[in-house]
């Protein structure tokens, strides 16, 4: 997984260190099963948006 998300991020011209991928591969791995729960979940007339915001940290 973690060499699909680096293939994704190069091509989209994003660079991450190297100590990223671990926290992206888990984030990704996260999304995935909120997807599969999702869809398994027959929400019929619902609309629902999922947004990920990247925590803000100060220096």
């Amino acid at each position: 997984m973690e060499q699909m998300i680096r293939t994704v991020l190069q091509a989209k011209g994003v660079q991450a260190p190297d100590e990223d991928y671990s926290v992206l591969v888990t984030q990704w791995q996260s999304i995935l099963s909120l997807q599969q729960q999702a869809s398994k979940a027959q929400l019929k007339d619902f609309d629902i948006a999922l947004c990920h915001r990247v925590k803000e940290t100060t220096k």
